[in-house]
C-alpha cells in the first residue's frame, strides 16, 4: 500500500461507534501487517472497505505482509485503554506486538476490531519500509501507548 508518512482513522469507525456497532472500550484487537501496493483512504463509507480480509477491500490478505515469522491476521493488540488531555481523546496500548525469528518488509499497519466484523479502526504507516532479518519486529506506538487520537 502506498502509505507514504499518513496514519489515520476510518471515518466509517468513528460513525460506527455512534450507531453503537463498534464498542471499542470492551472489543479485542488485532494489528496485521502490509505491504505496499494500494492506497489507504480514510474516507471509505462503508464496513466492507475498511474491514480486514474483506473482498472488495484493500485490508485482504493478500496484501498482507507474508515471510517468516508472520502469521496471517497479524497479533493481538493488548492491553487496550481510553484516555483524556484536554481536548485529546486517545485509543491506545502499553502492549507492544511483536513477532520473532522473523524475516520480512512491512509499510505500515491497519489496527482492526476482532471481537465484532473486523471493522478496521485506523491504519498506521511506518515513514516507508522496515525491514527485519532473522529478528524481532516490533511495534512501538507513537508516544509509547498512542494508536489513534481524536482532537475535539
Amino acid at each position: 500500500m502506498a502509505f507514504g508518512t499518513n496514519s489515520k482513522v476510518f471515518a466509517y469507525s468513528v460513525l460506527a461507534v455512534g450507531q453503537n456497532g463498534v464498542k471499542y472500550s470492551s472489543d479485542g484487537y488485532n494489528v496485521a501487517l502490509y505491504g505496499n501496493s494500494g492506497t489507504p483512504d480514510n474516507t471509505v463509507t462503508t464496513a466492507a472497505l475498511t474491514t480486514y480480509g474483506s473482498t472488495g477491500s484493500q485490508w485482504i490478505t493478500g496484501n498482507e505482509v507474508s515471510g517468516t515469522g508472520y502469521n496471517v491476521g497479524g497479533a493481538s493488540v493488548s492491553p487496550t485503554q481510553w484516555t483524556q488531555t484536554s481536548n485529546i481523546v486517545t485509543f491506545g496500548s502499553t502492549g507492544t506486538p511483536q513477532w520473532t525469528s522473523a524475516s520480512f518488509t512491512s509499510y505500515g499497519c491497519l489496527v482492526y476490531d476482532n471481537t465484532q466484523t473486523k471493522v478496521g479502526l485506523c491504519f498506521n504507516a511506518f515513514g516507508g519500509p522496515q525491514t527485519v532479518t532473522s529478528g524481532t519486529f516490533t511495534i512501538t506506538w507513537y508516544s509509547g501507548n498512542q494508536i489513534a487520537s481524536f482532537t475535539c
